[in-house]
């Protein structure tokens, strides 16, 4: 019916050449794109409705959320009945995106952008525009659009187009509130409750779609009010499940990307991209429809952090803080019997920022090691945008978490001599660092005391150069990178020898790389790079590439790839 893996692993978030002060993309056809939103501009400043309808998908939809001193006031309606308003003004207005994130899959496109808008010298508005596009007939077009039109506050939407890129995401509480009806969209198909599917749309939300056979497109568009159709006929269980997603929001709009997956009842039936416009009325986010790619061929990506923080695990045995801050605990899991039992210092990933994990997304595989007889300390720790977190905070939290094992192993049977450090992306560049660590020099501002050794680490899709990260992946997760140690190598070239475990080689301690053949977040020249430095440099290194794996395999339990990163991580252990 719906929903997206992409084909292809998603694209390098590169800086683009284009004018805009600023640009992200995720996207082949980033300038092609932009220059079809471009066109609609021009059009819109001459007045010219041809124009601007040759650059728009017919039956577009848009929606605005307008501020004034009485609030906000949601509106919306065919594009063609906004492009009329414009041919009947005075004169026609100039519009100018100020930075640009653009996303693609295939022949479905998204952007999101603050921009400025004025009529002469007079700027009239700010916001920001949220287009999808389709590529039809060879040509780039607007297909729907949500924007916020804001008469005050410019100077604050300016400040944030010159920032660094990609633009801020939302906090972990307003993803959730714009997620939640994007999940109970697919709680009504899974349910096949029509009641429920119609309170999570607006009236006029429209979808446009990109179904692929044989490698071509069919670009298509329908209301989003046949989906109740398509529900009620359903004879089978239609699970479509989000695996990743970008969020972003301007008060009152929103927009969500990310790769889906579509099931109906056991069999995968297809795969691609998903993008949601949504709108908050009274309070309430409701979904505008939007765009999606259909591919029933390639949906290879199969879990998402989504999914991972999901997967059942029991309690914890026990809960302890390690540090006076709230985010400095840990969950301590045992195997059943007497012990002592070898430990696992188990590190999240997340990219080193508090919106994307924490130690729920790692509490499935904690679990899954208690089972396997090997005690867990599944650990929370500052990241590197909360306070104290960062350099050097985020590695004394680390560090002050695995030496707290000493102190739990006078009330619980845990064998101090047998610990390994188990991370996963960006955790799994501390696990790494931790074995690492006993290096530090002193006088180091890393240095913690005595550090309680470990025996071993397996790092699983983890990252070993944070600067060769930053500077591959310039986008969120890349910018975490740099945010872990306050800097690039050229500004902060100390702290990233210091905090990267390619810097502190040999670790002197086996450990093992655990990736997923699909995984773009570890592709194979940087891994094979770290090898054969860690292995010219003298330590007892092993890669292990998992097949038709991603990124998230590696630490889901329930997956293919658990049983080769379980034995890797049994081979560290002394017998």
């Amino acid at each position: 019916m719906r929903t997206t893996v992409r084909a292809l692993a998603l694209a390098v978030l590169t800086l683009a050449t284009r004018t805009l002060p600023g640009t992200t993309q995720d996207a082949p056809d980033q300038p092609e794109i932009l220059a079809a939103v471009d066109r609609y501009f021009a059009g819109m400043k001459a007045r010219d409705t041809a124009a601007m309808a040759s650059v728009s998908l017919p039956g577009g939809m848009t929606a605005v959320a307008r501020y004034d001193g009485a609030g906000v006031r949601i509106m919306g309606g065919p594009s063609a009945a906004g492009r009329a308003r414009l041919a009947a003004m005075a004169e026609g207005p100039t519009e100018r995106l100020l930075a640009a994130e653009v996303w693609q899959d295939g022949d479905i496109a998204a952007v999101w952008a603050p921009y400025e808008i004025r009529q002469g010298n007079q700027l009239l508005h700010c916001g920001y525009d949220a287009f999808a596009l389709a590529r039809s007939d060879g040509r780039w077009r607007i297909a729907n659009s949500t924007y916020t039109v804001r008469s005050e506050g410019c100077p604050a939407v300016r400040a944030a187009a010159a920032g660094p890129l990609p633009l801020a995401g939302p906090t972990a509480d307003e993803r959730h509130a714009v997620l939640a009806p994007v999940d109970s969209f697919f709680a009504a198909l899974k349910r096949r409750d029509t009641t429920l599917l119609g309170t999570v749309f607006t009236s006029r939300g429209n979808w446009v779609t990109a179904s692929y056979r044989n490698g071509q497109a069919t670009i298509g568009r329908r209301p989003v009010s046949e989906d109740a159709g398509i529900v009620a006929r359903a004879t089978a269980v239609l699970d479509e499940r989000l695996l990743d997603a970008v969020v972003r929001i301007d008060g009152d709009i929103a927009m969500v990307w990310g790769p889906y997956q579509f099931r109906v009842g056991d069999q995968l039936s297809h795969c691609g991209h998903d993008l949601f416009h949504l709108t908050r009325d009274g309070g309430v986010w409701r979904l505008e429809g939007g765009a999606f790619t259909i591919r029933p061929d390639g949906c290879t990506r199969l879990t998402g952090p989504r999914q991972v923080d999901s997967l059942p695990s029991r309690a914890p045995d026990a809960t302890a803080a390690y540090g006076a801050d709230r985010r400095q605990f840990g969950e301590l899991r045992l195997p059943k019997g007497a012990g002592p039992f070898p430990v696992a210092v188990v590190i999240h990933g997340g990219c080193w920022q508090r919106q994307f994990a924490s130690a729920g997304n790692t509490a499935a595989l904690a679990e899954s090691l208690r089972e396997a007889g090997i005690a867990t300390w599944n650990i929370e720790y500052r990241t590197a945008d909360e306070p104290g977190g960062g350099w050097p905070g985020t590695f004394h939290d680390v560090s002050d978490a695995t030496d707290y094992l000493r102190t739990l192993a006078r009330s619980h049977p845990i064998d101090t001599t047998r610990v390994i450090a188990v991370g996963h992306s960006a955790g799994g560049h501390l696990a790494l660092w931790t074995a690492g660590r006993p290096r530090l020099p002193e006088g180091s501002p890393l240095r913690r005391g005595t550090p309680l050794r470990v025996v071993g680490a397996a790092a699983l899709g983890p990252v070993m150069d944070l600067g060769e990260f930053a500077a591959r992946l310039p986008g969120t997760c890349g910018r975490g990178a740099t945010m872990v140690v306050g800097g690039s190598p050229s500004e902060v070239p100390e702290r990233h020898a210091a905090g990267t475990p390619i810097g502190l080689l040999p670790l002197r301690v086996p450990h093992a790389i655990v990736v997923g053949e699909l995984d773009g977040i570890l592709p194979a020249v940087p891994r094979e790079a770290y090898v054969r430095r860690a292995r010219a440099a003298g330590d007892d290194v092993r890669l292990v590439v998992v097949p038709d794996a991603g990124h998230f395999e590696v630490i889901a339990p329930n997956s293919k790839a658990w049983p080769v990163v379980l034995e890797q991580i049994r081979n560290l252990l002394p017998r």
